[in-house]
């Protein structure tokens, strides 16, 4: 056993060598330190719907309400595929997901007593062994959420679970294999639909400058009207195009604030997109729905650091200086860091040292700071 292991550390680049020496370290390392409140995250995100969780593909948007820390780091996933299900399933979906390993386990043992191939009980025991690593990488990562490795793990599942041969032949069997071969082409079918969206979207996200954006937008929203992420892209265009000095800044204006709302109808959890569609209200002289749609991105994100500046920002811009001095004294008692950004982002405001003050909270080196910022200069 010794040798084994000296072997594998040795066999090893040195990048995982080190990577692996910080579970020496416990929370103490940035990277443990994440995995752990991210958990704290995920299982407060599940008590508040235990028995049927948030949603399937719904933690992206449920999570960040409920985050205490890390808000400069985007969490699409649990770092754990069990936990994500936990809350995005709740105990329903982890019972289904049991009864699904079950169903498994008993399909392949019945197949190693009923076979006395050798390649078939290797085959079968091979894919149990695949599906077995995959469940206990996923317990510490989100490796099933990987298209990749979700499609691999099906077809473990279905090596270590066929049926035997001798119920191929049998016409209830034949009967229902039609069927569900029927039903997977048909999500199959529906998925290459979803996928060729998202591939095209991606190319339009790639485009350089808003009228070529918006060009590749247009026909692939009028087919694809679920991408949320597109109608926010396409948002954000209009909103590049319509600047001071443009003669259809009205229209344009107007657009912006047309696709970012239909953004965050198809996802009202979406903190970011809200801030834009604040912003697009905003110009277009909507005050009120702009402090409604700034108030809302901080109550669905409120560690999010570019929100946070963004709609405090916004709030400046509306001439409500306490509202946004208090978002970034929010932001900056989070994370004293960003403490620099929060004051470039208000200087172009003028605020005095004493609307200020609450940002640099009781620091004596943040104070010095903000005397330099707002002192008279010659």
């Amino acid at each position: 056993g010794a040798d084994l292991l000296a072997f594998g550390l040795l066999a090893v680049p040195a990048a995982t060598r080190a990577h692996l020496a910080t579970l020496l370290v416990g929370g103490r390392d940035g990277s443990a330190s994440y995995r752990l409140d991210l958990a704290a995250d995920t299982l407060r995100l599940w008590a508040t719907g235990p028995l049927l969780g948030s949603g399937l593909g719904a933690y992206a948007d449920a999570l960040p309400p409920l985050k205490r820390a890390h808000g400069d780091v985007r969490s699409t996933h649990a770092e754990s595929d069990a936990l994500e299900l936990l809350a995005e399933g709740g105990l329903l979906g982890l019972l289904a997901l049991g009864l699904l390993a079950v169903a498994a386990a008993r399909g392949a043992h019945a197949h190693l007593q009923a076979t006395r191939d050798p390649l078939r009980k290797g085959l079968v025991l091979g894919a149990a062994g695949g599906l077995a690593a995959l469940a206990a990488h996923s317990l510490v990562d989100f490796d099933l959420r990987l298209p990749a490795n979700a499609l691999l793990a099906a077809a473990l599942l279905a090596l270590a679970a066929a049926p035997r041969g001798d119920q191929e032949g049998r016409p209830a069997g034949r009967g229902l294999q039609a069927g569900a071969a029927a039903l997977l082409a048909l999500v199959a079918a529906l998925l290459a639909w979803r996928a060729h969206g998202a591939w095209l979207l991606d190319r339009a996200e790639m485009r350089a400058g808003p009228q070529l954006r918006i060009a590749a937008l247009d026909p692939l929203l009028a087919r694809h009207l679920y991408l949320a992420e597109g109608f926010r892209l396409r948002g954000r265009a209009w909103l590049d195009l319509a600047g001071p000095q443009s003669a259809q800044r009205s229209a344009r204006l107007q657009r912006a604030e047309r696709d970012l709302a239909r953004a965050v109808a198809w996802r009202p959890q979406w903190g970011e997109a809200w801030v834009e569609l604040g912003w697009a209200r905003l110009l277009r002289g909507d005050g009120a729905g702009a402090g409604a749609a700034f108030t809302r991105a901080r109550q669905l994100d409120p560690t999010h650091a570019g929100l946070a500046l963004a709609a405090a920002e916004g709030w400046l811009a509306l001439g409500d200086a306490a509202e946004g001095v208090r978002v970034l004294a929010e932001l900056v008692a989070r994370q004293p860091s960003w403490f620099e950004e929060a004051l470039r982002r208000a200087r172009p405001f003028r605020l005095t040292r004493a609307q200020l003050a609450p940002v640099a909270g009781a620091d004596p080196a943040r104070l010095e700071r903000l005397r330099q910022e707002t002192e008279p200069r010659p």
